[in-house]
């Protein structure tokens, strides 16, 4: 019996290690914005477009940015990604938008695209912008393709 404890006890400390280590991962949520809910609508999951709307927020690190939308559209571009019901439910919501990450060939190593974490850094509270994005199974939204620069 003592070493059926143990074995327990054993797991128990690595369950709380696990635990711990999920607990500490620290999202990049901007400041302003820490405690508000971002969860898009039911109508608006799987969406796969273009969003427009003026930049409420960003982070620091270029990784996400929160948009107040005015305007949500599924596009050919995206068809086949596209599950959304109505995409226009994102209307007037401000929703959180995330950097797409991406694996490096060499090192495996995965990171924030760089050309996201750059447009979003170039970004100013207020700015009118258009980015194309998509809602993955955990209903955040994602960059796709950030703007061309002119």
């Amino acid at each position: 019996m003592v070493s059926m404890n143990r074995a327990f006890s054993k797991l128990a400390c690595i369950s709380g290690l696990a635990a711990i280590l999920i607990f500490s991962v620290a999202i990049c949520v901007p400041a302003a914005e820490k405690g508000q809910d971002f969860a898009i609508p039911a109508d608006a999951r799987g969406f796969a477009g273009t969003i427009q709307g003026r930049v409420v927020s960003s982070d620091d690190t270029g990784t996400t940015l929160v948009l107040k939308v005015e305007k949500a559209d599924a596009i050919a571009k995206y068809a086949k990604w596209n599950k959304a019901k109505k995409p226009a439910a994102l209307k007037d919501r401000q929703v959180m938008i995330y950097a797409r990450w991406v694996q490096d060939q060499k090192s495996k190593a995965w990171a924030p695209d760089a050309t996201h974490t750059k447009f979003v850094k170039g970004l100013a509270s207020g700015a009118k912008t258009t980015v194309d994005v998509y809602s993955d199974a955990y209903s955040r939204l994602i960059l796709v393709e950030v703007p061309q620069q002119k």
